[in-house]
């Protein structure tokens, strides 16, 4: 077996074909690279030590599936757990089949992921003398036969998907977790390996919890496993060092989507690599320098009075929350989830940015379209116009209210389809009210306003369609009006002349 995790990393192979992991058309992911994240969330957000080292070529450790070169055979050499990928694509490809005989060869432990029933199927160079090396192995399949036809859990992608798919999906997501887990457990046990300290997960972390000092150190065990309940994941700084560094205070902190301070009478230990600070000052110093969204909290009964005047002044600097425990609570997880919904926009932002090929200078504008199914030809007839210029993301049909602001957070506008028929305008009507009422939180940090605009299809005689600022109407008929269009998406800092559209 590989050294990894003897080291206290268990190493992963994941072997898969490259055109599962490309996005689908007129999307910006896959079914395979949303399950990938989703594998690698959940097996680290519950799990200070995250303990798993994943090799596949999108973090540039090698080209899995692609050839068999020296690196990639010493890749599988040094890997624990082998986590494969079946599709149609995967059992077509001598190279994808070349890694499972590797893997095989060297005995490793290995989970089988169908995402279609090619596997099954067999005939393919995968899927022929390897099915049969293999036949004991059970997988975790991602699809199932309904009424004669093979039905895809997640699809076409698991954000989209709805219904059985949805929960078909999700509920073999943690198969493959729990899978991992078992096969980690086999590993050290084999091994003789026990648990090593914690360290500094790669991925980031939602909560790092500052290490406290031994008067608030119950408190701050309480509110830890009140964030983990939450489904946060967090890192505590006391867990990663006997004796705390800024360099490793500093490389934790730069991980974290919130750092959090719960603050007693005691300093701390002075840091030595930090002008010999106390260590509670330290920590949050290193974090402020960091630019780190802070909450710090101190009980009601806190009297400053009894401090030192250095401490005393921290606190000053500090402005921590002084409510009662179960107040700052529920407030920090608010506070994280709103930090990981802004980071994880963020990132979407940056994918969608970098699939796009409008080329050009700066940043592209995102927008949001959403229109009912009957009005999918004005979708479409919108989104030919203003695809020249900006990327236009279509929300799915039946995304629900309560989940229509993940879709469209941290994109730029949003264009409602008021369409022809009374069903896609009360649905215009509705959402135009939400993001209306809701702009502020919307807007991206790197605009003013978020844009809201409509496209009136309404026939004469309808209700009309809303107007008035802040709200951008382009009639759509045949084609796009050629002056608010230009106004809109001069309002999205794109210079797109009346006459040129």
């Amino acid at each position: 077996m590989g050294g990894n995790a003897a080291a206290g990393k268990t190493s992963i192979f994941v072997s898969y074909a490259h055109a599962d992991i490309e996005p689908r058309t007129f999307r910006t992911s896959s079914l395979l690279s949303e399950l990938l994240e989703g594998i690698k969330y959940d097996l680290t957000k519950n799990d200070r030590r995250a303990p798993y080292r994943f090799l596949r070529d999108k973090e540039g450790v090698l080209n899995a599936g692609d050839w068999i070169d020296e690196a990639l055979t010493e890749a599988i050499r040094e890997a624990d757990i082998g986590l494969v990928f079946l599709s149609t694509q995967y059992c077509q490809s001598d190279s994808c089949a070349a890694e499972l005989r590797q893997m095989h060869a060297r005995g490793m432990p290995v989970i089988l992921v169908e995402l279609d029933d090619a596997w099954e199927r067999g005939g393919k160079p995968c899927a022929g003398a390897m099915r049969t090396a293999y036949e004991d192995l059970l997988s975790v399949r991602f699809w199932q036969c309904r009424d004669g036809r093979v039905e895809t859990f997640g699809y076409p992608v698991p954000r989209e998907a709805t219904g059985d798919s949805r929960e078909g999906y999700y509920k073999r997501l943690l198969d493959v977790v729990h899978a991992l887990r078992e096969k980690r457990e086999e590993v050290l046990a084999g091994a003789g390996h026990a648990e090593d300290a914690v360290v500094i997960p790669e991925e980031p972390v939602n909560v790092v919890m500052a290490a406290p000092t031994g008067d608030v150190k119950e408190i701050a065990d309480r509110l830890e496993r009140s964030y983990e309940a939450a489904g946060l994941s967090v890192l505590r700084l006391d867990r990663l060092e006997a004796d705390l560094s800024a360099e490793t205070v500093r490389r934790a902190v730069r991980q974290a989507d919130l750092f959090v301070q719960v603050l007693g009478m005691v300093q701390g230990k002075r840091m030595p690599d930090h002008d010999n600070t106390p260590a509670v000052i330290a920590q949050h110093e290193i974090a402020r320098e960091e630019k780190a969204r802070i909450e710090t909290w101190v009980a009601l009964d806190f009297d400053v009075e009894e401090c030192s005047e250095r401490y005393a002044t921290f606190l000053e600097e500090a402005v921590p929350h002084r409510t009662s425990f179960e107040g700052f609570e529920e407030y920090s997880k608010r506070v994280a989830a709103e930090q990981v919904a802004n980071r994880e926009a963020e990132e979407r932002r940056e994918r969608i940015q970098d699939d796009s090929d409008l080329g050009g200078e700066g940043v592209v504008p995102i927008v949001s379209i959403d229109a009912a199914e009957d009005d999918f030809d004005l979708r479409d007839r919108v989104i030919d116009t203003l695809g020249r210029h900006v990327v236009v993301f279509p929300i799915h049909p039946e995304t629900e209210m309560n989940k229509l602001g993940e879709q469209v957070k941290g994109n730029d506008a949003i264009v409602l389809i008021y369409g022809r028929g009374v069903e896609g305008q009360k649905r215009a009507n509705m959402r135009g009210m939400y993001f209306l009422r809701n702009r502020a939180r919307f807007t991206p940090p790197t605009r003013d306003h978020f844009e809201i605009a409509f496209g009136d299809a309404s026939p004469a005689g309808s209700t009309p369609c809303p107007r008035g600022k802040p709200l951008h109407v382009i009639r759509v008929d045949e084609g796009l009006d050629p002056v608010a269009t230009s106004e809109f998406l001069h309002s999205l800092g794109v210079d797109a002349p009346a006459e040129s559209l």
